[in-house]
């Protein structure tokens, strides 16, 4: 250690106690490092000699005052308060004794310190603050390796904030404006809306009977309306989505109809409305988390499920529950939605409810059909608070939905019990429910839009109990032969309803509504796969019934054929070849022992919605 200076006096001299033990300096103290010497003989510890500091032992009174800051530190302390002194000096310019002593205390900067400041003021020549600008300052101050030589912009908050929204408003009326480019001319625009009865449907879809009783939905000349470019990207988005559902109805075959003018073919159009959509509004959450926004993924999903691109529609439901949960429609019927069409009065307006319920029935279709999990387990759309106001139809269109995804929960829930719950619904309607509905070209459009959804709710019905007990056709040496029978019957159910919806004379012949189109096609396969299955299970059938379900089939294919000339309809069309293909004389169907379901030689594979991939061998080719 050190020795003691000549000059100190006797106290000062006087020593210390320390704990036994102590061999640090008072520097290596403070600093909380190891004191570590070189040799016995060293009198100054290693860290003192390279700090240059005075090594004294803690035996003596610590007389040496506390050292300087790091050098660094002192250099960036500096800095700060020069910079502080700089933004007052800006702030209140005409404050003399602020200034002056700002000024003061710029000259007696450091050299470094001068630099820094200089650059400062070169940088930020003609630059404006205002009373938010010292926060914006602080916000910014970085580490020197930072900030110099760079310079520093800064502006104030509401400055930044103004400047940010500006630029948003910019984004949304530019892709408002990309919208609005989309849409056909008025006068096309009319003759969409008027030759096509999806336009009731398409503002009726989001309001119960009541509210379309009492006037409180978009009235169906509103479809024909087009929004101004300023309106809301979400708002130009559902318009347009109601217009190509009308526009893929609109019968082009028809003569009668004036011809567009429509520089694109309509199919063509409106796979390029869907997919400026699909990039711009849909995949933005700022632009979609409205009331509007939600609408317009449930139209999209429909359209998807049109075009039979039923992936990308379970996809897009999936994705606007997600976001309804998000926006908690799903929890509280006072729950606040967000709406953002001024056009649309207060009482016109869906409420948050039955674009839930929507959404829910929707996903639940398309999930029954893929054979994918749905995407809420939530049914409050259908609790008895909920339904209090809803008609016998509308309560049976919710049962179904909450059935929906008991069948694809079988496992969990006994097949005769959804079966019951179906039963039970079916005689609360009475006989003459089930009837088949006339739907005549004569009928006005809201007259024939309530028989249409009528006809769909019995399809609905039928095909659930069909895919209820699919699963027991495909083993009938395991299952009951009521299984089997009830799956049957609901099969032809659907078919002699979808001979009706398909008429050459029906109005819907064009109607782009794909449920049961879809259920038809599962139906006629389910009974084509009766015939197959019946050739390794020694089953005899009627000859009467197999001539019944041939001219059904018949008739089925007969329709699906003309559909996929007249429309350019690909799912009809390639569910006619499956159909033609699998009733071949001689080949399939009632084809005797030996024909059968599965693998082997000469076996082909198709791919059947529900399904999945369907293995049929010819009989001797096992």
């Amino acid at each position: 250690m050190t020795e003691i200076a000549p000059n100190q006096t006797d106290a000062e001299v006087r020593r210390r106690k320390v704990r036994k033990g102590t061999h640090s300096c008072w520097e290596c103290r403070r600093r909380k490092i190891r004191c570590q010497y070189g040799g016995g003989d060293d009198t100054i510890c290693l860290p003192c000699q390279a700090r240059g500091s005075i090594c004294r032992s803690q035996e003596f009174v610590d007389s040496q005052p506390p050292q300087l800051p790091d050098r660094r530190l002192a250099q960036r302390l500096a800095r700060l308060e020069d910079l502080m002194a700089k933004v007052v000096d800006r702030v209140m310019p005409e404050s003399g004794s602020g200034t002056s002593s700002t000024q003061n205390y710029s000259r007696h900067a450091s050299p470094t310190t001068s630099n820094y400041t200089g650059s400062m003021e070169d940088d930020d020549a003609g630059y404006e603050f205002d009373e938010n600008s010292v926060d914006s300052m602080l916000l910014t101050i970085r580490p020197t390796s930072y900030t110099q030589g760079l310079p520093i912009r800064t502006r104030s908050t509401d400055g930044t904030r103004r400047s940010s929204s500006r630029g948003q408003i910019s984004r949304n009326e530019r892709i408002s404006q990309t919208l609005y480019s989309l849409f056909p001319s008025q006068q096309d625009v009319d003759i969409i809306t008027k030759t096509s009865i999806a336009r009731f449907w398409v503002v009726s879809l989001f309001s119960s009977y009541r509210d379309q009783l009492e006037g409180k939905f978009e009235t169906p000349d509103s479809v024909s309306l087009i929004p101004s470019p300023n309106s809301h990207p979400t708002v130009l988005s559902k318009r347009l989505l109601q217009l190509c559902i009308c526009l893929y109805d609109h019968p082009g075959a028809n003569p009668e109809i004036p011809l567009l003018q429509m520089q694109i073919p309509p199919r063509e159009q409106v796979n390029n409305i869907i997919s400026i959509i699909n990039q711009l509004v849909t995949t933005n959450d700022d632009l979609i988390a409205t009331a509007e926004g939600l609408q317009t993924l449930v139209l999209l999903g429909h359209l998807h499920s049109t075009l039979g691109n039923l992936r990308k529609s379970w996809l897009i439901f999936r994705r606007a529950i997600s976001l309804a949960i998000l926006l908690g429609i799903d929890r509280s019927p006072s729950n606040y939605l967000k709406y953002v069409d001024p056009s649309i009065p207060l009482n016109q307006r869906p409420t948050p409810q039955a674009i839930w319920y929507r959404i829910n029935a929707y996903d639940r279709f398309v999930s029954l059909i893929l054979s994918l999990p749905v995407g809420s387990q939530n049914n409050s759309f259908a609790s008895e608070p909920s339904m209090t106001s809803d008609t016998q139809q509308e309560r049976l269109g919710k049962l179904h939905t909450v059935l929906a995804r008991r069948i694809l929960e079988r496992e969990r829930i006994p097949p005769n019990q959804i079966n019951s719950d179906l039963d039970n619904a079916a005689r609360s309607l009475g006989q003459d429910w089930w009837s088949i509905p006339c739907l005549d070209s004569s009928l006005d459009h809201q007259t024939l839009l309530a028989r249409t959804q009528h006809l769909f709710l019995q399809i609905n019905h039928f095909n659930l109990k069909n895919i209820l007990h699919l699963p027991y056709l495909t083993q009938p040496a395991h299952s009951s032969p009521e299984y089997i029978s009830t799956c049957l019957s609901a099969s032809r159910e659907i078919l002699k309803r979808f001979i009706i919806y398909r008429s050459p004379q029906s109005p819907l012949i064009h109607y782009s509504f794909r449920q049961p189109d879809y259920a038809a096609l599962i139906s006629s396969l389910t009974l084509l796969l009766r015939y197959l299955y019946s050739g390794s299970t020694q089953e005899t059938i009627p000859s009467k019934e197999i001539e019944q379900d041939k001219r059904l089939l018949s008739i089925v294919l007969e329709r699906m054929q003309h559909l996929g000339i007249i429309n350019d309809d690909k799912i009809l069309g390639e569910g006619a070849e499956v159909i033609e293909q699998m009733m071949s004389p001689g080949e399939f169907v009632g084809c005797g022992e030996g024909c059968g379901v599965g693998e082997g030689r000469g076996c082909i594979k198709l791919n059947l919605p529900y399904f999945g991939v369907v293995g049929m061998h010819r009989a001797g080719d096992r």
